[in-house]
C-alpha cells in the first residue's frame, strides 16, 4: 500500500516537455499517446514499452530516457546523429557517430558532404569529432574537403552555409570549432577563419590576420 500511494497511478500528468533535436514534440506526444492529462500509470512500469514504441516509429530513435517529478514529465530522446555524407565507387553511403556506413540514395542536406578522403580511418576521425560540436555549428557545416599540404598533412576545410570557410587540422579542429561563433561576430566580412595552429581570420582577397 505505502509503494502504491508513492506510485499514486491514479494522477494525472500536468505538463509534458519533450528534449530532442530533429523531432518535433508533437510527434513524439503523437507516437506516446502521452501528453497533458494522461496518468501517471500510462508512464511509470512502461518505460521499455514506450521506448520500443517510439525507436519503431523513428529509426533515427537510439534511447530514451523520463524523468516523471510529481505531475511533471520530461521525455529526453536520444538521435542517431547523421555525421555526414560520402560518394564510393557511384554509391552514396551516411555516416553516424560511430561513422558507421549506411546506403542511402543520395545526401538529405542536412549534413555535410565529405570529399578528398582516400583513407576511411580519416574520415571516420573527422565523423567522429563531427558529431561532438554543437547543433548550430553542425548544421551551418555543407562540406568538409580533405586537402593536406606540405604545412599540414592533417588539413581540411570546412565550408560553411554562412559563406565563410574554415581551415583545420583533423586532430585539432572539434576543440577550435566551438570558437567559431565568437570569431565570426567580430568579423566585418565574410572570409577564411584559420584553426590550423592558431586561430586568425581574414576576409577573402585580404591576407591580414583580424
Amino acid at each position: 500500500m505505502i509503494f502504491f500511494n508513492y506510485w499514486r497511478p491514479w494522477e494525472k500528468i500536468s505538463s509534458v516537455h519533450v528534449s530532442s533535436v530533429n523531432i518535433p514534440e508533437q510527434n513524439v506526444k503523437k507516437v506516446l499517446k502521452i501528453d497533458s492529462g494522461s496518468y501517471r500509470w500510462q508512464v511509470v512500469g512502461q518505460e521499455i514499452f514506450l521506448v520500443q514504441r517510439l525507436k519503431i516509429a523513428n529509426d533515427k530513435i537510439t534511447d530514451v530516457d523520463f524523468k516523471l517529478l510529481g505531475q511533471k514529465l520530461e521525455i529526453i530522446v536520444h538521435e542517431r546523429v547523421n555525421a555526414g555524407f560520402f560518394l564510393q565507387n557511384g554509391q552514396w553511403y551516411e555516416l553516424d557517430s560511430q561513422a558507421r556506413k549506411l546506403k542511402v540514395d543520395k545526401p538529405n542536406g542536412i549534413a555535410p558532404i565529405y570529399t578528398g578522403f582516400k583513407e576511411d580511418q580519416q574520415r571516420s576521425q573527422v565523423a567522429k569529432s563531427f558529431t561532438t560540436l554543437n547543433y548550430a555549428i553542425r548544421h551551418n557545416v555543407s562540406e568538409i574537403i580533405f586537402a593536406p599540404d606540405k604545412n599540414n598533412n592533417q588539413k581540411i576545410i570546412l565550408v560553411m552555409n554562412d559563406g565563410n570557410t574554415v581551415y583545420a587540422s583533423i586532430r585539432s579542429f572539434a576543440d577550435k570549432m566551438k570558437y567559431y561563433p565568437s570569431i565570426v561576430a567580430q568579423m566585418n566580412d565574410k572570409g577564411v577563419i584559420d584553426l590550423q595552429y592558431g586561430s586568425y581570420s581574414y576576409a577573402y582577397g585580404n591576407k591580414s590576420k583580424e
